[in-house]
């Protein structure tokens, strides 16, 4: 009895382990029927020792009625059910996470597949759309117009030939127009090119009239009958190439009728050993026995104010406006020539409390006098001395051209100074930064003579 009770009992425990807490009735039944058959065993082995005069104890030495105690005080099960319960619900807690995390990332990567298909078919549709066409493109496309001719024209021979003619000539009739169509967008679009790049006025006679004479060829074939495809193409890298061809012209002020004079003089070869060059002015105005004068070429290349920190200045505070009076005035003039210069008023950070007045013999045009004396880009663009071009600090600031940056007056202290760009557009820049000098005057008439 007590061998079958503990195969119960293990019966029972091996049934909860494999199924849930509902197989828990099942063990304790098992662990009932080896509790009753282990009493009645001992029970009977008592008595019998009883009667052969021995006292009754169990292995542990303790009375009779406590060797019916339950096994379940011994051997915590339910303790033992309930841990193993929590294990189970721990892991599938943490599978559930996991098919969790991996579904968030499948659905990750199906978004970046659908993202980059996306950007394939938008690729692939500008590739279509936009990609030159070919000649061996317009071929198939004229045979299958042909081809489509042929399945709808009518079933008499004469009309299914008519038809077939007509459709051939009205496809060479296109293809002989889409090249001329081409060309057309290309004088179009180096005309705004030529005309924002200065005009007639920007470039020399002679690359001018390399650019003219093929511009008026090219807008010429636009009206032959029929020109070949071959032709159009030759004309349209022929316009390209005098287009590529223009040369800035550093004489745009003769052209424009504007007058030069030389007055002072400045270091401007690179060669210090041959001695100063003369200073080439541009007459922006005469204003009775006086001129207002403004050098032809860029001079030096330096900032507007030095400084290490965020500390803006005025055109009274700037080192520009400390170099102009005392470096370059002692420096490019003689004395009797400073005679002849006027000293201008110039006010800085007006209607402020630190307004200031001085009286400037050299300074800078300010934008109100760019635009009114030098109209259009052409007449703005400056080219460097050549000691200036030659500088290392002065090269990023040299456009392709040859042209560079030059400073405005800034009155009001700010960061941002008014600058002329290389190609002859007013923006601004940061004070600190450095661009061409290009000194302006008044100067009396007769101190020119």
């Amino acid at each position: 009895m007590q061998a079958g009770a503990s195969d119960m009992l293990f019966a029972g425990i091996h049934v909860y382990d494999r199924a849930d807490s509902k197989a828990a009735p099942l063990m304790m039944v098992g662990s009932m029927f080896f509790q009753r058959g282990k009493s009645e065993s001992k029970g009977s082995k008592g008595r019998r020792n009883a009667g052969e005069g021995n006292p009754v104890k169990d292995p542990a030495g303790r009375g009779d009625g406590e060797t019916s105690r339950s096994i379940l005080s011994r051997v915590p099960l339910v303790k033992v059910m309930d841990e193993r319960k929590r294990e189970r619900e721990r892991k599938a807690e943490e599978e559930r996470r996991a098919a969790e995390l991996r579904a968030k990332q499948e659905e990750a990567a199906r978004r970046r597949a659908l993202i980059a298909c996306t950007a394939l078919l938008v690729a692939l549709y500008a590739l279509v759309h936009f990609m030159p066409v070919h000649e061996a493109d317009n071929e198939s496309e004229s045979e299958s117009k042909i081809a489509v001719s042929e399945q709808v024209a009518p079933e008499s021979p004469d009309s299914l030939l008519t038809a077939d003619d007509s459709q051939v000539e009205d496809t060479q009739t296109d293809d002989r127009a889409e090249p001329l169509e081409e060309l057309r967008d290309r004088i179009e679009a180096l005309e705004r090119a030529y005309e924002a790049g200065y005009g007639d006025y920007g470039y020399t006679s002679e690359s001018n009239s390399a650019w003219n004479a093929a511009l008026e060829e090219a807008k010429g074939m636009l009206d032959e009958a029929d020109p070949s495809e071959d032709d159009v193409a030759a004309m349209a890298e022929r316009l390209y190439s005098a287009f590529e061809g223009l040369v800035p012209n550093r004489d745009a002020y003769e052209m424009y009728g504007m007058e030069s004079v030389f007055f002072g003089s400045y270091e401007q070869d690179g060669n210090a050993s041959n001695g100063a060059e003369p200073i080439e002015w541009i007459v922006l105005e005469r204003d009775g026995d006086r001129c207002l004068l403004l050098s032809k070429y860029a001079l030096e290349f330096m900032a507007y104010h030095e400084r290490t920190i965020a500390d803006p200045a005025s055109w009274y505070s700037s080192t520009l406006r400390s170099w102009l009076e005392e470096d370059f005035l002692e420096v490019a003039f003689t004395q009797g020539e400073r005679q002849g210069i006027e000293a201008t008023p110039i006010v800085s950070n007006a209607g402020s409390t630190i307004e200031e007045t001085t009286y400037d013999e050299v300074f800078l045009l300010d934008e109100q006098q760019v635009e009114a004396y030098l109209e259009g880009n052409a007449l703005r663009r400056c080219f460097p001395a050549a000691h200036v071009a030659s500088l290392e600090s002065a090269r990023h600031g040299i456009s392709d051209d040859g042209t560079v940056g030059w400073w405005l007056i800034q009155l009001d202290g700010d960061l941002y100074t008014p600058i002329v760009r290389a190609d002859g557009a007013i923006e601004e820049m940061r004070d600190n930064e450095s661009a061409g000098i290009r000194p302006a005057m008044w100067v009396s008439s007769s101190s020119l003579q």
